[in-house]
Formats: structure tokens, sequence, C-alpha cells
């Protein structure tokens, strides 16, 4: 579990089955406050995550 967010939070995102999601979440920094203003939704991967496209509704 990364930072009490529990992985089926993650369902349909690349979080949710990526073999480094413990180390991104919890060794590399996973804010929540970023991934708001980036996707207005906090269960996405960070934005600086390489295994994604997704498009940020908001650019900071």
């Amino acid at each position: 579990m990364t930072y009490g967010m529990p992985r089926e939070k993650f369902q349909g995102q690349p979080c949710y089955d990526c073999e480094e999601r413990e180390e991104c979440h919890n060794v590399m920094g996973y804010c929540i406050r970023d991934l708001a203003a980036h996707y207005g939704n906090i269960y996405q991967p960070p934005p600086n995550c390489y295994r994604h496209d997704l498009p940020f509704i908001r650019q900071t």
C-alpha cells in the first residue's frame, strides 16, 4: 500500500499494475496537490511518470 492509498483506487490507471509503484510513490514522491492541480483527481500517476500519456487538465 502506498501512503494509505489502496491499489484498488488506481483501477484503470498505469499505477494499478505497475511493478515500480511502491518505489515511485514512496521513494520518489507522490504529491496529491500536484495530482489535483494537473488532473483534478488524486488517483492518477505522478505528472513526471514516463509510463503514461494522460493529458493534463491544467499546466502548473
